[in-house]
């Protein structure tokens, strides 16, 4: 139902259009005039020729405010938009990722959490789009070498696991090891 909607969006935005970019983009929607250039600004819709959209709040020309940014095939941004950049809402994707949290430049950063297609997910901190700091990993199903159940709970750096991590399983054992760039250390 959603492409049907967007169909019939885009064929609204085309007959309704405000304003047509060089690069096709055509807006519909709320504007104010900066000089003698007509911009974006409150409520509107904008669709580029390749099918990305954008369905939201905009503030001089610039995606500020609620908005859902979809790029097909690929992924979408839904949430609150900062000077054209996603900083707080929910990426999703084809793959059936999908983050809910902090934003900096339209990627993970901050107190997020990320779920990797219902499998496993990281609750924690995140920078430069990669999990950094405190966190916990949970697996929902058997993944890999990791049992349905098992929880690790400890620091990441750039995405691995570093440090001392506290792992707990479904059967009620607790561990408690090191890692250093990933790589196991020993068991303390």
């Amino acid at each position: 139902m959603k492409i049907r909607e967007d169909k019939k969006l885009i064929q609204f935005i085309k007959k309704n259009k405000l304003i047509e970019y060089t690069n096709g983009c055509i807006y519909t929607g709320m504007t104010k005039k900066i000089g003698k250039k007509l911009v974006p600004h409150g409520l509107g819709y904008s669709a580029w020729p390749d099918g990305h959209t954008y369905k939201g709040q905009s503030k001089n020309g610039k995606f500020d405010g609620w908005g859902h940014y979809t790029s097909p095939g690929s992924h979408e941004l839904i949430g609150t938009w900062k000077n054209n950049y996603l900083v707080v809402g929910e990426y999703k994707n084809e793959s059936n990722e999908r983050y809910v949290g902090e934003f900096k430049k339209s990627e993970p950063f901050g107190a997020g959490i990320m779920n990797y297609n219902g499998i496993y997910e990281y609750d924690g901190k995140w920078k430069n789009n990669l999990p950094n700091g405190e966190g916990k990993i949970t697996y929902f199903k058997k993944f890999e070498q990791h049992e349905k159940g098992k929880i690790m709970e400890g620091n990441f750096k750039d995405g691995r696991w570093n440090g001392v991590f506290k792992i707990s399983y479904s059967d009620g054992e607790v561990t408690i090891v090191k890692y250093k760039n990933g790589e196991f250390v020993k068991i303390i």
